[in-house]
């Protein structure tokens, strides 16, 4: 019994495509992670095989093996949205395949053919060939320049120390704005708070200016996690307002620092802009305290938890 060449054929060639993507692999090559959403024509594991090969075909760019390059794929009425985040570039980028068919023969391959040319293309920055100095650009225009993020949060803080002090904060921030990686940050803050006693109300208010440091990595190609920490030195007026004429409140002034962990998720939102969802906490010095006889003291001081919305502004 004789067999037709074509099927001695298409087993060799699904034997050698194995064989590449373990080459590729064990040399060091590059992984992806894909996600699909809304795609019924791709399959997702068979897309992940095909981005693998395609991106380690021919690839002039090295890894050291532990390199995942994270892509989303989404289907919508306006085309197929390719997202990629990458690591080696710290960047996000994405294209939209408007005129693809649902229907088409090898939907998975075109999908696969067009990320990895998405990512070629972030790499070129990488591969590009080091002008002499007198062709060379000066610094400030370098191929890869960091990103600075100015921002703008508010939210609110709950302290502890005695009795529980709800504040309501607002701050300003400025720093790097690499979507994956180490960025510093600078931040300004206004923190205000109050608590009811028997005799009156006292009030706190709090001014705050301190720097820190983030790091940010992908949990998909549409959104990343940061964690971080900050330190910060305050300015701390504590004020009382009495219910009784007879009794006189004094004004109460002092410095103060403290020490803050952050994380949350972070949404881009288009090229530019950034949406963080920040989870805080830590502790502050014993602070100024208003003392009331007969009463509790008021304190900013001690431990606390904080939840704020962060929207912050890409400058490249």
């Amino acid at each position: 019994m004789t067999h037709g060449p074509s099927r001695i054929i298409r087993p060799a060639l699904a034997v050698a495509v194995m064989l590449a993507h373990a080459t590729a692999t064990s040399a060091g090559g590059f992984a992806s992670q894909v996600s699909i959403e809304g795609c019924e024509s791709l399959d997702e594991d068979n897309l992940q095989r095909l981005v693998d090969l395609e991106i380690n075909s021919g690839r002039n760019v090295e890894s050291d093996g532990a390199t995942v390059v994270v892509i989303a794929v989404e289907c919508g009425e306006h085309g197929v949205r390719i997202i990629i985040a990458d690591p080696l570039t710290r960047k996000r980028s994405e294209r939209v395949l408007p005129d693809m068919v649902p229907n088409e023969v090898d939907p998975d391959r075109v999908v696969a053919l067009a990320a990895s040319q998405l990512l070629r293309v972030s790499w070129l920055e990488l591969v590009m060939p080091v002008l002499p100095e007198t062709l060379a650009p000066p610094p400030a225009d370098e191929a890869q320049p960091r990103r600075a993020l100015i921002s703008v949060e508010a939210g609110a803080r709950v302290r502890a120390l005695g009795n529980a002090l709800f504040a309501g904060r607002a701050g300003l921030g400025a720093g790097g704005g690499d979507d994956i990686g180490w960025n510093p940050r600078g931040m300004l803050a206004f923190e205000y708070g109050s608590a009811s006693r028997e005799i009156g109300l006292a009030s706190v208010y709090s001014f705050w200016a301190g720097l820190g440091l983030i790091y940010g990595f992908a949990l998909t190609a549409a959104l990343s996690f940061e964690v971080g920490v900050d330190l910060a030195a305050g300015l701390v007026l504590m004020s009382g307002e009495s219910a009784d004429e007879t009794i006189i409140t004094h004004d109460v002034r002092g410095f103060t620092g403290e020490i803050a962990g952050r994380l949350g998720p972070v949404f881009p939102i288009g090229e530019a802009l950034r949406l963080a969802l920040v989870l805080e906490g830590g502790y502050t010095l014993r602070s100024p305290i208003g003392r009331v006889e007969g009463d509790n003291e008021v304190t900013a001081g001690g431990p606390f938890v904080g939840l704020c919305l962060r929207l912050g502004f890409l400058i490249p």
